[in-house]
């Protein structure tokens, strides 16, 4: 069986990466071959895939280190559909909240489908999709 705390820390610690802009906490969650894609609702084409742990960070951090505003990642309803006691397969809801100029805006919402493996004691994201209900 999975250790479900540490698991649910990896995706706290992949929201607070993305909120303070900290590009250790990416390149140390992610597997080296990982794998990230992404969708937006009314958009046609995906976004990615990107392959391996560099490409990913790469993708990632210059979009949130651009960011202006002040991002909070809530990952929520997180719920198990594989339990293993090397691999897990988690879904949960992201609700993307936005403060700029001192307003509060719920910028998107979306579901993320992420598949991790233990990695040593340690566990790490070896596959995200993050299907986005809205553009941001």
């Amino acid at each position: 069986m999975a250790d479900r705390e540490a698991i649910n820390d990896v995706l706290a610690d992949y929201a607070w990466a993305n909120d303070a802009k900290d590009e250790g906490i990416l390149k140390r969650i992610f597997a080296e071959d990982a794998r990230f894609s992404l969708e937006i609702a009314g958009v046609e084409e995906p976004i990615g895939p990107f392959e391996g742990r560099d490409t990913i960070v790469n993708f990632i951090y210059p979009t949130v280190k651009a960011q202006t505003d002040q991002r909070r990642h809530a990952i929520v309803n997180t719920r198990f559909l594989e339990d293993n006691a090397d691999s897990a397969k988690v879904r949960a809801y992201l609700l993307l909240n936005v403060i700029d100029g001192g307003v509060l805006d719920v910028k998107s919402a979306g579901v993320y489908d992420v598949d991790f493996a233990r990695d040593g004691d340690a566990w790490v994201i070896t596959s995200m999709h993050l299907a986005l209900d809205a553009p941001f």
